[in-house]
């Protein structure tokens, strides 16, 4: 009697020094590093090992593409190869792909990701799944960043997540009274909220 069967593969990557290092598949954004089951139709050809995953030049990293005379989002640019002396990107979800896609002059932009330069990242409020503190920091590591539970001089971004609950649990304190939050403004730190960033560190 015939049986439905199915197969089960399991690979440990290992590159040059680094051991476990991620994957990307195709179409998806971001790294794989985890247990993932992927069935039918959605099986992909091929799935792509990232031997530096903290470089934020390798594949899975996304950019806003930018007119340089326009703040607007025009579209998305996802590092999808990179070589020696240049990267491929792949382009979508454009606000209007016929009268405005990517044009010489564009500017790739990432709020996330300053090129040569570590940038100190301190995660205010309260962060709730998917996008909880734990898979935030590992996001924000792998675009260079340095991740810090303690806000202090010296922090060059602060990323504003959900008002905290408060004392008594029963409802939420605004973060923007706390008095991290006003230490920050004082020393006119870089605001930038969860729900603006998101679609740059998807998982």
């Amino acid at each position: 009697m015939a049986q439905p069967i199915g197969i089960r593969v399991m690979m440990d990557s290992f590159i040059g020094k680094n051991d476990g290092v991620p994957f990307t598949i195709p179409g998806e954004k971001g790294f794989v590093d985890g247990m993932r089951v992927i069935s039918g139709s959605a099986i992909p050809d091929y799935a792509e090992v990232v031997e530096n995953p903290d470089d934020p030049s390798n594949p899975g990293t996304i950019f806003h593409v930018k007119n340089p005379n326009n703040p607007a989002v025009k579209g998305y640019a996802e590092v999808t190869r990179v070589e020696e002396d240049r990267a491929e990107v792949a382009l979508s979800n454009f606000v209007d792909p016929v009268g405005d896609y990517a044009r010489e002059g564009d500017l790739l932009y990432n709020p996330l990701f300053t090129p040569r330069m570590t940038r100190t990242i301190y995660l205010m409020g309260r962060f709730t799944a998917p996008y909880n503190k734990e898979q935030l920091t590992m996001l924000l590591k792998r675009l260079g960043n340095k991740i810090v539970d303690k806000f202090s001089p010296g922090v060059d971004t602060v990323v504003l997540g959900n008002d905290p609950v408060n004392e008594a649990a029963d409802g939420f304190t605004s973060v923007k009274d706390s008095e991290e939050y006003k230490e920050a403004h004082r020393l006119n730190v870089e605001f930038t909220y969860l729900n603006v960033i998101r679609d740059l560190i998807k998982l």
